[in-house]
């Protein structure tokens, strides 16, 4: 009854048996089978079906915990080999934020698989949030204020934002000191939700808004600094995306005095499931990534 259990365990942890399916490699159909093998041998009911929900059993719920820890334990057994050899293998899967994960964790990425060889990394850039008890990821990084309660929270780094804008747009503008100078200003925005042209920044306690206004918007920030190098105004970068453009002269910081405070600033967080067994790879990973963005000052947590 060992693979009827795992596959109990995963039937739980994907919600149904579609999605059970496709982490496994099999058809519904055979999860299905296995499912209905094992309420036969057991001879209890193990789960509540109906076409729409998916729910354990009183007795289920028992099974359930007891083939969670025989899963735990089996995992804990490779995982001890694997730290004796001191090598990954299997698959781990990332998610990141698209302009993250282009310009952070994708070099961090490959770093990672020159230590383990090995190992193989499958990397998906999306700024919308996946849920890695879904089974479509093993680790997400996001940039927030308030990690998801049911996922277990490694704070890896911090991200700022930045105003600027070029040389070129400010040589006959008078440059903004302040928020509220902006209004003066065509500004992009990202566009993502109604009210994203409105941009706070906080200093020493105080707090400002700005309406601010333009004629453009994206939700891409190399397509916001293609529009702000072909002089249509002023945006907020993450500071990762425009670090050496500043330092080189091609753009200029503003209102740097102010922390601008909106979507995509803040700390950086790793997540993953909860269980009483991580796997090494996701271990090991968190923990590289967080030493290697203590020693960038422009992600440093």
């Amino acid at each position: 009854m060992l693979p009827e259990l795992g596959i109990l365990v995963t039937v739980i942890e994907t919600g149904s048996f579609s999605a059970a399916a496709r982490r496994i490699g099999l058809p519904p159909s055979s999860i299905s089978r296995s499912i209905s093998k094992l309420e036969e041998e057991l001879g209890a009911k193990l789960l509540e079906r109906t076409t729409r929900t998916l729910a354990l059993t009183s007795a289920g719920r028992v099974v359930h915990e007891q083939a969670v820890s025989m899963m735990d334990a089996a995992k804990a057994a490779v995982s001890s080999t694997q730290s004796e050899q001191d090598e990954l293998k299997g698959v781990l899967r990332v998610a990141a934020p698209k302009a993250f994960c282009k310009h952070i964790m994708t070099p961090l990425v490959f770093r990672f698989m020159a230590l383990h060889p090995k190992l193989r990394i499958q990397l998906t850039a999306s700024d919308n949030l996946i849920d890695p008890t879904s089974g479509d990821v093993d680790i997400v990084f996001h940039v927030t204020d308030s990690p998801i309660e049911n996922l277990v929270a490694h704070k890896v780094g911090h991200v700022n934002q930045v105003v600027c804008t070029t040389p070129n747009y400010l040589a006959d503008r008078i440059q903004p000191c302040h928020p509220q100078d902006l209004l003066d200003h065509p500004c992009i925005a990202l566009g993502e939700r109604s009210d994203d042209h409105c941009w706070y920044f906080a200093k020493e306690g105080e707090l400002e808004q700005v309406r601010t206004q333009g004629f453009f918007a994206s939700n891409h920030s190399e397509i916001r600094l293609a529009a702000v190098t072909e002089g249509l105004g002023i945006s907020v970068f993450p500071e990762f995306v425009v670090a050496e453009a500043i330092a080189a002269g091609q753009l200029v910081p503003m209102l740097t005095d102010w922390v601008y405070q909106g979507s995509y600033h803040g700390d950086v967080y790793a997540q993953h499931s909860q269980s009483r067994f991580v796997p090494a790879a996701i271990r090991r990973f968190i923990k590289f990534v967080q030493a290697e963005l203590s020693t960038q000052p422009a992600q440093a947590g």
